[in-house]
This record gives C-alpha cells, structure tokens and sequence, in this order.
C-alpha cells in the first residue's frame, strides 16, 4: 500500500497508553574479504525446526578470535554501478553464510541461512549476496539510481509475531521488504517508507539525491512488523559518502580505512540463527510458543558478529587507522574500550574520534579518554594510532553496555564484553596520513543554526504502555509492555506530572508531528521509560542542543509555571555528541533537546526508536514534511 493512502484513525481517536509503574526513573570492531562458501561444508538446513535449542556456550563451537576481520570497503566487497554510472541493480536473497571457519572447531566451517543483497551487477562470487550487504560508496552531489528486487521466495526462517502492527501469516512464505538509507536527505518516496513494501519477485527504484557531505551512513530493511527479522536475518550493509573535503584531510586509506559494524546474534544448536520467541507478560512471563511466536521487548545475543564474522580479529600495523564504527544491533548499546588483551601491558593506541553519525564533528579532533558509547544507529569516525606499540601486541575491543542499556550501567553479567581482537604486526612502509587539527563543516548551515532560529518547539514523550493481546492458544488475552511515543499535553496550571496518566500515540494514530520545508524546529524528548532510546528522524541531519534531567519527586515530575516538566542546569550531553545527528540517545529520567532543520524534502516519512523490537511494536510515528520543496535540493 501507498503511505499515502495507509488509512489512518479520524483526529480525537486515540488508543490510551495504560503507563507501567517501572517506567518512570532512571535506575540509581583490512585484514580479509568476505569468504565464499567452499564446497565441503557443514549444510544446515533452510527450513528451521519448530523449535529450536539455543546455544548456551557459543565458545564451545566457535573458537574467538581466529576469523580474519573483513573490509567493507575491499574492492570485492564494493556495489558495483551498471555502465551508465551510477545505477545499481540490487537483489534481496536467501542464501547462506559462513560466521565462522577454523579447522578442528566443532563448526569449523558451517553454513548457516541469511538473507543478503545481492550485486546483479557483479558476476563473481563475491555477487551472489554477502552478510552484510556490500557496501555503496558514492560521491556527494551525484544522483544514484539503485532497484531493489525482493527475491526472497524462500521466505522467513524467523519466527514471526503476527499480533505486532504490519505484520502477518503471508509474511512467512512471502516476506515485505522495503530498504531505508539510513542518514541521507532523501525524497520521502525513496526513504524506505515500512508501509510502501514490496512482497517476492517485486522491484523497487530508489533515487538516491546523495547531497549528504561525506559520512558513513547505511541501508537496511525498514519493512513494518518485521523489521528486527529482516535485519537479524542480514539486509544492512554500509553506505559511504565521499567529497573533496574529506579528500584533502590525508585521512588513513586503502587498506587502512575499515567500517566497523557490530552486531551480536545467537544461535542454535545445530548452527542456525536462533531469535527468540517467548516474548513476554507485563509481569515477565514467557508468553510465546513456537508455532505462536511474541515479539521481545529487547533482542540481546550472546555471540559478537563483526563485519559478518564471529569475534573476529585484525592484524594491524603500528601506525594510524580509520576505522568507522556503525552499531547495527537490533537493542545493544555498546560502550567500546580498545584494552590491552590477556594480562598485556605497554602502551596502549590513541583514539580520536573525527565525526559523527552524519559527518564531522563542529569542534575538530576530540581525542577519547573514555569510551565510545554507541546505541543501535549510532555511528562515529574515529582514528586510531596504534604507532609506537611493539610487534605482537594483542587488544581486545571491550564492551561493558549493559542490557537493556538504561544511560549509566554498565558491566554485569548482561554485557557481551569481548567483541573483536587487534594483532599488531611489523610496518609494511611509511605512515603518512594525519589526524588533522581541524576538520570541515559538514552542514555550515547545521552548525551555525541557533535556537533562536526555530519556528516551533514540540514537547514530545517516550512511554510505556500496556497491550493487550490473545494468548497463543486462543482461549484467552494477555497484557504486555509496549513502548510508544507521544505529545506532551498542555498542562498549565498544574504542579506536577504523573506519568501514569498520559496516552501515548501508535502507528495508525493521525499525524501529529508536521514540521515545515527549509524551518527549524526544536524537539524535546521526555523519556519517561527506564530505558535509554535511540530516537531516529529520517530525512534529515540535527545537532543535540543538550541534555537535562528532570526534577522529580516520588514518581512525579514538577512543572514550571506554564506547565513544562522542570529541568536541572547541568547539560548531561557528551562532547563528541556535537555533529551532525539523525539517531540521538534519550536517555531515562531526561530531557533530550535537538535542533532539527528541515531543510530537506516534502512529504511522508517518519520517526521512532531505532530499538528494532520497540520500532516494531508500536514505538514508531508517522510524519509528514509540508511546504515546497527547497529549489537548492
């Protein structure tokens, strides 16, 4: 169906949001390409048993770091465009995948079922569909063409929850695809709409405008109800914008530039991928059966896949890298250390973080001290000096994000902590490249815009309600969480705020968000919930104005004069936040202010928590981009 046509409810009719208690407070990763699949291995079979057995100790069959990291942006693993330039012919397939291959390992070679895109336009091995998608790499300012052709007759291996808005039965044999640029200022009809999917053996164009200045962006399956599986199963890959600003920076290249992606996964016993299927009660019971799955309010695995490859690792010289990180777990927060590995000692690398999720960083350089903190969506451009370190070196990518991730624990038994390794071997040469001193303005608009420059503020919220659903045999209804989004009503005159009271919106809810072409707008976020959310508005760049906590007292929030939730003074906004944005962390108990210029195209697109289960179930709203579009775009 159109977007445009999707039938949504008459204003005045809502579904009321009955507001869970626990919902209120904070609480107190050059080496290698992707591999082909040899003849000889292990098959696992394409359709899944109904029910599965997870793999508790995924380190029994899969030996960490022994599977070199592979390099996105290897020649091999590039989209190649058709002869007219750039337009690219892109399948979406079933087919299979190595994770991991190491001789005398239990699965020392097993090929498990994936989806992937795959390159019509590249007749060797590498074209036949790779995990993760392989990647684009395109030049600012010119158009890309590309037609997605959903070719997945085989259907969905994953268990599908058909009680969640979008999807249904006709989804297992006929899954919806529909691909998102995540990042780009894209006209709304090549944004990647979740209403506008197509079903096997159908096409899709997509015109990419590519004005984004050079950025590490990406695409992936954003097809409503289904999108955890359709991404969990493997439609993502990068999407690399280049410009002759970045050019002249002497940046790390060629084999020294990697993208980065971190995704966890679980598996079974017999080598499948596993996702869950309980779900769970308000009370946290499972609720789910096999033949009747419930979508989990979170997705966390317990195997790190890096680049496509189980714990993988990556022998480096000592000189400089760039290495572009991309969170593209369904739920996982990671919070990245580079440590020295197994009781190492020495010196340790140097990492300067170079930009953000859609370019640069205003401020320059900013050299980390501590963590890099990353919520599902997030991406950030750093370098990382690994001069002066001896021959043999090892380190180890550390995670300590706790899951679910509630902005500031961390640790604990629910991290997944080891995620990829570093070998650092002998110099092949001389390091030339820099980390330069200054770096340039991504969007000068963007980072000159001010407050005062807005047309409108919307007071928005981040709830969790209660819905109610049939039990999986039928008989009866039961109730679980779901995350929403909302508006926050006007309450002058009052003193406080009882969260509990508050309705929160659903998908199918009339649009309430309607900004207009080339104005700017602030959004204020308040995150009731416990949990932090990554907030993602497609079609546009923003900069984080700052971060508050609010004032509360006994599980009430106390209101100023005209009726806006009360903030403290401290700005709670980490400094590498300041660059170009499109996914922000909202954290719990908070308020979190952006500064969004629409200066971008007209039409439907939308907004939601980039929590793949919570955009799935309800945490997602339309919105819809007025005005006439900007002659410059």
């Amino acid at each position: 169906m159109n977007p445009s046509e999707h039938p949504r409810k008459p204003d005045g009719q809502h579904n009321t949001a009955r507001l869970n208690r626990r919902a209120v407070l904070k609480a107190g990763a050059a080496a290698g390409l992707i591999s082909t699949v040899p003849w000889n291995v292990q098959r696992v079979q394409a359709t899944l048993p109904p029910e599965q057995v997870k793999l508790e100790d995924p380190k029994s069959n899969m030996t960490p770091f022994v599977n070199p990291l592979p390099n996105p942006l290897a020649e091999a693993f590039r989209m190649k465009p058709g002869p007219s330039g750039n337009t690219y012919d892109v399948s979406l397939v079933n087919t299979t995948h190595v994770f991991h291959e190491n001789d005398g390992d239990p699965w020392e070679t097993v090929e498990t079922d994936v989806f992937a895109y795959r390159d019509n336009n590249d007749d060797s091995a590498f074209g036949s569909g790779t995990f993760p998608g392989k990647t684009f790499v395109v030049e600012s300012g010119k158009s890309s063409r590309v037609k997605y052709t959903n070719e997945l007759f085989d259907g969905q291996f994953l268990p599908i929850d058909t009680t969640v808005h979008g999807a249904s039965g006709e989804d297992k044999s006929n899954p919806r695809t529909v691909t998102h640029q995540h990042g780009g200022k894209t006209q709304p009809p090549s944004d990647g709409n979740p209403e506008d999917t197509r079903t096997p053996g159908k096409p899709q164009v997509m015109q990419y405008s590519d004005i984004n200045p050079a950025s590490t962006l990406w695409y992936h399956d954003h097809a409503l109800g289904i999108t955890r599986l359709n991404v969990y199963a493997g439609l993502a890959g990068f999407y690399i914008v280049r410009d002759e600003d970045e050019a002249d920076l002497n940046l790390p290249s060629g084999d020294y530039e990697i993208p980065i992606v971190l995704q966890d996964r679980c598996f079974d016993t017999e080598g499948n991928l596993f996702y869950p299927y309980e779900g769970e009660d308000v009370d946290g019971n499972p609720i789910g059966t096999p033949e009747n799955p419930r979508v989990p309010l979170e997705f966390f695995g317990n195997v790190s896949v890096v680049n496509g490859k189980v714990w993988p690792r990556l022998e480096v010289e000592p000189r400089k890298y760039r290495l572009r990180f991309l969170n593209g777990s369904n739920s996982r927060f990671y919070n990245l250390e580079i440590q020295h590995y197994n009781g190492g000692s020495g010196n340790s690398p140097t990492v300067h973080q170079i930009g953000t999720d859609g370019g640069f960083l205003f401020d320059g350089p900013e050299t980390l001290t501590d963590r890099l903190l990353l919520a599902p969506g997030e991406r950030a451009d750093v370098v990382v000096d690994f001069s002066g370190i001896n021959t043999g070196t090892e380190f180890l990518l550390h995670n300590n994000a706790g899951s679910p991730f509630k902005g500031g624990n961390f640790g604990g038994d629910d991290a997944l902590p080891d995620i990829m390794l570093f070998e650092v071997v002998d110099s092949s040469g001389p390091d030339n490249s820099e980390v330069p001193s200054t770096l340039p303005a991504s969007f000068p608009g963007l980072e000159e815009l001010s407050e005062e420059d807005a047309v409108n503020v919307r007071r928005l919220t981040l709830l969790e309600g209660v819905e109610t659903i049939p039990t999986t045999d039928g008989a009866g209804t039961v109730d679980r969480l779901q995350p929403r989004l909302g508006v926050l009503p006007n309450l002058e005159g009052q003193d406080t705020l009882d969260v509990a009271e508050l309705e929160g919106d659903l998908w199918d809810d009339p649009v309430t968000e309607d900004p207009k072409v080339n104005q700017a707008e602030v959004w204020e976020l308040y995150n009731f919930t416990e949990d932090t959310h990554p907030i993602h508005l497609h079609i546009v760049q923003f900069k984080i104005l700052g971060k508050y906590e609010l004032v509360e007292n006994g599980g009430e929030f106390a209101l100023d004069e005209f009726g806006v939730p009360e903030r403290e003074e401290t700005n709670l906004m980490d400094t590498n936040e300041r660059g170009p944005k499109d996914t922000v962390r909202a954290n719990p108990g908070e308020v979190t202010r952006i500064l969004v210029p629409f200066d971008t195209f007209p039409g439907e697109t939308v907004w939601h928590c980039h929590i793949l289960e919570h955009e799935d179930n309800e945490m997602m709203r339309p919105m819809k981009v007025g005005g006439k579009p900007n002659k410059n775009k």
